[in-house]
């Protein structure tokens, strides 16, 4: 009886490791059941009943059609020992089985299945214990793969022991050893077996299925839409993720051009409320500076510079503003001119030249464009790398123009400095 005792129980530490090396080696094959039916006698009395059971059983997956799995159960059996007077026979079962499909594809497959271990018994009101005995079965059945995490099964199997005594437990002569069948229906879970890569029955039975589109070798002959690969499924999810992120992009692009547009418009405006002024300059002089026959000729000439400025014809540019400065020095807007050479100069790049003409300017007793002048030339100390000269240029620009339309444009520069 110790013998028999300590048997059962490293059977069941045995079942225990057995679970936990198999949850440890792949979990999208594991799989967790539990059965319940009910299963009769087959001993030396025949007027025999149904009784109850229950089983619980991890398994594991190693081939797509075929599970080894690790089990224990709890049954009883009934009979009757005499006419009118019943008994029963409590059996628990450790036991490790394979279970192998016939069909090893679709809905409905059946299955045959093959094991052995332990059973531990107790025959009631026999005023004897608990028994130990080895037993080994098979059986068959019906599998319901419902997907590839979900099975529902209906079998039965016959479990033939070593003993005599399931129904008599002071007799171990009987005719022949007893045994009993089992009828069961039960479910098993697979742990995260649609990782497997294995494909969706019901899919193929041709249930809807996600990210099916309207390439025809995405269909069985039959018509059913064929289920998607778990690489097909990746390459679908970095085809979105990608497509989104382009999207963004072509979003942030569209954004940018219509800034850059507005940006146009807005310097298109200022482009035309200067030449207005340039040639409300020109045309309406100051009246303490004395018209002269030559006017005539000091305006074809400025506009002309003015337009090769604003078509960056920088060379031309200043050739004519030289020339006017050289023909014109008392003129109105001779200060002008000599401020548009300088742009011409900075636009050029030729901001150490551009420094000498801006300078120029500022030596002007009188001059609209001083406060024009002083940006520009912090400007252009900052193309050289001089940012001390051009901390004073816009400081001069904040402290002596505080009205000048380059204000904020000088107090961004020198906050940078």
């Amino acid at each position: 009886m110790k013998w028999n005792a300590g048997l059962l129980k490293g059977f069941v530490l045995i079942l225990f490791i057995s679970g936990g090396v198999l949850a440890q080696n792949d979990v999208r094959k594991l799989g967790v059941g539990l059965n319940v039916g009910g299963q009769k006698l087959y001993g030396d009395l025949t007027n025999t009943n149904i009784g109850v059971g229950v089983e619980g059983l991890v398994s594991y997956r190693i081939l797509p059609f075929a599970d080894v799995a690790v089990a224990l159960g709890f049954s009883q059996l009934r009979y009757n020992v005499l006419p009118g007077v019943s008994n029963t026979t409590d059996v628990l079962n450790a036991d490790i089985r394979g279970s192998f499909d016939i069909l090893s594809r679709g809905f409905i497959r059946p299955y045959v299945t093959v094991g052995g271990g332990l059973i531990n018994f107790k025959v009631e009101n026999s005023g004897v214990g608990r028994f130990t005995n080895l037993a080994g079965f098979a059986g068959g059945g019906i599998k319901f793969r419902m997907n590839p995490s979900l099975d529902w099964y209906v079998g039965g199997d016959y479990h033939l022991t070593n003993t005599d005594r399931l129904d008599n437990p002071l007799t171990d002569q009987g005719k022949s050893n007893d045994g009993f069948f089992n009828v069961r229906a039960g479910v098993t879970y697979y742990l995260g077996a649609h990782e497997s890569g294995e494909p969706n029955v019901l899919a193929e039975q041709g249930a809807p299925f996600e990210q099916i589109d309207d390439n025809p070798d995405q269909f069985t002959p039959s018509g059913n839409p064929m289920p998607k690969r778990n690489g097909e499924t990746k390459d679908m999810e970095e085809y979105v993720r990608l497509k989104s992120r382009i999207d963004e992009l072509t979003q942030n692009v569209d954004k940018q051009e219509n800034d850059i547009a507005s940006l146009q418009r807005s310097l298109e405006e200022r482009k035309r409320r200067l030449a207005s002024l340039e040639n409300r300059a020109v045309t309406h002089p100051p009246a303490n500076v004395p018209k002269s026959s030559s006017m005539s000729g000091f305006d074809e000439i400025y506009k002309e510079a003015l337009t090769n400025f604003y078509t960056r014809h920088y060379d031309e540019a200043i050739s004519l503003f030289d020339l006017l400065l050289k023909q014109y020095p008392n003129h109105a807007l001779a200060s002008n001119c000599q401020y548009w050479k300088a742009r011409c100069f900075f636009s050029l790049g030729q901001y150490r030249q551009s420094i000498g003409e801006l300078q120029k300017v500022l030596s002007y007793r009188r001059s609209p464009k001083k406060d024009d002048a002083l940006f520009y030339l912090g400007r252009a100390y900052l193309k050289l790398g001089e940012g001390g000269q051009a901390r004073d240029a816009f400081s001069n620009l904040i402290r002596t123009y505080p009205n000048s339309e380059y204000l904020e444009q000088a107090k961004s520069y020198l906050g940078k400095l």
